[in-house]
Order: structure tokens, then sequence, then C-alpha cells
């Protein structure tokens, strides 16, 4: 395991492809840009299910961890990185499900479409 630590803009892309999983410990992150990133280049997600990261992620691309105790959080963030780590085909599906997740929600185009539809609907 690598913690990459603060990594300049532009060496950012090539640190995304190197890596096999974002792991976001924020409790208080609303926005989470960097779960958002790390999906649309294809990572699987650990997570703590709560603020953006819970709301932005589901059970096919992320692994999330409830706001328990300390303990349990830190033995289900170890489960969840090794699971990972020793289930290969586990990754590829979750991965592929980040894409397809950004894809579907967070483009601008899904996003415009999602909210024609909202508005047409209170429209009518």
């Amino acid at each position: 395991m690598v913690f990459h630590g603060n990594v300049k803009r532009e060496e950012l892309q090539k640190a995304y492809g190197e890596m096999h999983v974002c792991l976001n410990t924020s409790f208080h992150d609303s926005g989470c840009l960097v779960v958002l990133e790390a999906m649309a280049h294809g990572l699987p997600i650990i997570c703590i299910n709560a603020g953006g990261p819970g709301v932005l992620t589901d059970t096919t691309n992320a692994f999330k961890v409830d706001a328990s105790s300390s303990e349990e959080i830190v033995n289900d963030l170890k489960n969840s990185v090794y699971r990972i780590y020793i289930d290969e085909e586990t990754r590829k599906k979750m991965a592929e499900a980040s894409l397809v997740r950004v894809r579907k929600y967070y483009e601008n185009e899904a996003k415009m479409e999602i909210l024609q539809t909202k508005i047409q609907s209170k429209l009518r």
C-alpha cells in the first residue's frame, strides 16, 4: 500500500492510473470530488458511509463502512482493503461499475437529462 500524499495536479492523471482503489475515510466531506475523480478513472471506492462518498457511491462500486465505533471502522476498512487486494475479479467489477455510475449520473449530459426530467415532471 502506498499513500501518495499531496500530488501535483499535473501528476494526478498518472497517479490515478497507478492506483487500484480509492480509500476515502472522511466523515464530513459533503462534495467529495476526489471520489468522483477516482470513479471517473475506474477505481473501486472504499469509504465511510456518510456525507458525499456515501451518496455518490453504491454497492456496485464501493465498500461503504458504517460510521460506528472507531474499532469497527478500522476493522471494516482493513477487511475492505484486503478483499480488494485478494479478489481481482471483484476489484475489476467494481472498477467498471465506477465508470458506469459516473457516466450515468455525473457527466454533464447525464446531469442535464436528470434535471430536465425533474423539471418536466413538476410542470405537468
